[in-house]
């Protein structure tokens, strides 16, 4: 189903963008389990992959549950994905393309199971049993959970969120990419917002208040760097000379500054780039009533003519209601008494994916009009685009036709399901979890229970932070390993020598199917065929169910038949 976001009710939306579901005791218990052991084991993991100062990732693990107990099975991070021309340039089924946390912990599933299989063929799997036709089955009460310490890339990301706005400062909200107190059009002045020129930590934009200087004082005002005063020197409402006065008005820079001072302390949090230390607070209110501390050649131009005078005293007028409620200078000379008012604004949580060639393109406007909703999105990244799609689509298929592939569905006769998929905390939105996970297909074979942990990632996402150009897959037991990636490819090999199996991933393609056909030979007496085309192709069953979920969603795009087309040998 395919919506614009502002269709959405913003109904009982939370002013964070989190909505959480109304959970159990036993729930809470249960996600927090579950999360808890990703996150100790994650620690447990070595120093090399991990994110360093100033980075960020995403963690994500596949847990199973059998007999009242919970057992890690695949642990991975990452947030990078390679373009179709860097997958282009690689040998064939040598290279992950996808480095996402959730699909590589999807994919260490896989080895997980391969692994298990052969344990089954030998009657000492602890989860699954022989079937002694060639194919296993799990066994009793045997269950699987997913944990993601940050909502899957694409539409599960989007929703409508309220923002609160000052009258006097406008917040910046971090969730929305957007800094909304820098660089827009100051209706009441005509001029453009003086907050420009500092670092913003949320998105990097120039948000500084100290760029222009005030003509009657000669010392940058703290907060603003506009005109302060209307009194002999240029006037910030209009642009004009003032002759009113000859004398500065020490009270109205002291008053401004003051109030300024405590509206700064009390919205700290929200704007703390933007203050200023109280030194060079004082040391302003103190320049602008020592008239004496005007530097020479920067006195105020007195002028004597009265129509200068009545001009200045009209436009005043003028701008006055224009300025009122919405300019930070006129709230603070005009009425210092009045508490600073807040306002709730609508808009749109906002992601990087971008909709997929034969969807509805975003609208790209401003507050809820920028996203539509429901669609297929690819993964973002830089310069060439990337082939893949995003992980809501990725987790969406998975909850219609199940997650284990064409490689492990030759062994098993139903597909596999996670009961419950944890997330966050920080991002969760239960209706947009919802909406991109399984209620936007027509016919979901399954609907997870959508949990929010309390456990915090501690390299989690934040506003000045860069993504980890690495990632890790580990996965746990005697078959196990713990890998870092780096460009699809294990960590530490050399350009020239990325052909050699040694430098590719044990969840490559290439070596997954490997697993496989040495798994099946020596089992079942069956000699698979050596194209890996031909692999994926003998499962029957799940490239049916496949078909049809591709069907019912015209716009997914196909997979060149080109990737596939290499010896495993």
């Amino acid at each position: 189903m395919i919506q614009n976001v502002s269709q959405c009710t913003a109904q009982n939306l939370p002013r964070n963008g989190s909505k959480n579901a109304t959970q159990t005791g036993s729930q809470i218990m249960t996600q927090d389990a579950i999360a808890n052991l990703c996150l100790t084991r994650f620690e447990r993991l070595p120093k090399q992959g991990k994110p360093g100062s100033g980075q960020w990732t995403v963690l994500a693990g596949v847990v199973v549950e059998h007999e009242g107990g919970l057992e890690l099975i695949s642990l991975a991070t990452g947030t990078k994905c390679l373009s179709g021309v860097e997958r282009l340039g690689s040998v064939k089924g040598t290279q992950l393309s996808d480095s996402h946390a959730e699909v590589l912990a999807r994919r260490g599933f896989l080895y997980w199971f391969l692994r298990q299989a052969e344990l089954a063929f030998q009657n000492s799997s602890q989860f699954l049993v022989n079937s002694g036709t060639g194919t296993v089955h799990w066994k009793p009460g045997v269950k699987f959970h997913l944990y993601s310490s940050h909502p899957p890339c694409g539409d599960a990301t989007i929703f409508i969120f309220e923002k609160e706005e000052s009258c006097l400062a406008k917040d910046n909200l971090c969730t929305a990419k957007k800094d909304s107190c820098a660089g827009k059009e100051d209706t009441s002045t005509g001029k453009e917002d003086s907050f420009i020129g500092k670092k913003d930590s949320c998105t990097g934009k120039d948000i500084s208040c100290t760029t222009k200087k005030d003509s009657s004082t000669s010392q940058e005002d703290s907060c603003t760097g506009k005109k302060v005063l209307c009194t002999c020197k240029e006037n910030f409402c209009t642009g004009k000379k003032d002759s009113c006065s000859g004398k500065e008005d020490s009270n109205a820079i002291e008053s401004q500054l003051t109030s300024l001072n405590s509206f700064k302390t009390t919205n700290s949090s929200l704007c703390s780039e933007l203050s200023p230390t109280s030194s060079s607070s004082t040391n302003a209110s103190k320049a602008g009533s020592d008239p004496k501390s005007i530097p020479p050649g920067q006195e105020a131009t007195k002028l004597n003519t009265s129509k200068d005078q009545e001009s200045h005293q009209n436009m005043n007028k003028i701008s006055s209601p224009s300025l009122q409620q919405t300019n930070l200078e006129k709230d603070i000379s005009e009425d210092l008494d009045e508490p600073v008012q807040k306002k709730l604004k609508l808009d749109t949580n906002r992601t990087g994916a971008k909709c997929v060639k034969g969807e509805i393109e975003d609208p790209l406007g401003s507050g809820t009009e920028y996203h539509n909703i429901g669609v297929l999105r690819r993964k973002p990244g830089r310069g060439d685009p990337t082939l893949s799609l995003s992980c809501s689509d990725k987790l969406l298929k998975w909850n219609v036709i199940g997650f284990q592939g064409s490689l492990v569905s030759q062994f098993l006769k139903i597909p596999v399901y996670f009961s419950t998929i944890s997330i966050g905390p920080s991002g969760f939105n239960l209706p947009a979890l919802q909406r991109a996970l399984f209620s936007r297909y027509p016919d979901t074979a399954s609907k997870p229970v959508l949990l929010q942990p309390t456990l915090k990632f501690r390299f989690a996402q934040c506003d000045d932070l860069k993504p980890s150009s690495d990632s890790i897959l580990h996965v746990p037991g005697n078959s196990g390993f713990t890998e870092v990636y780096v460009a699809g490819y294990k960590q530490g090999w050399s350009k020239k020598k990325l052909a050699t199996p040694g430098a590719w991933s044990s969840v490559s393609c290439i070596h997954l199917a490997r697993l496989y056909r040495s798994i099946v030979s020596k089992y079942t007496g069956i000699q698979p065929p050596i194209q890996y085309s031909a692999i994926k192709q003998s499962a029957f069953t799940y490239n049916t169910a496949k078909l049809k979920f591709k069907s019912n969603l015209p716009a997914w795009p196909a997979k060149s038949a080109e990737f596939d087309d290499f010896s495993v040998e």
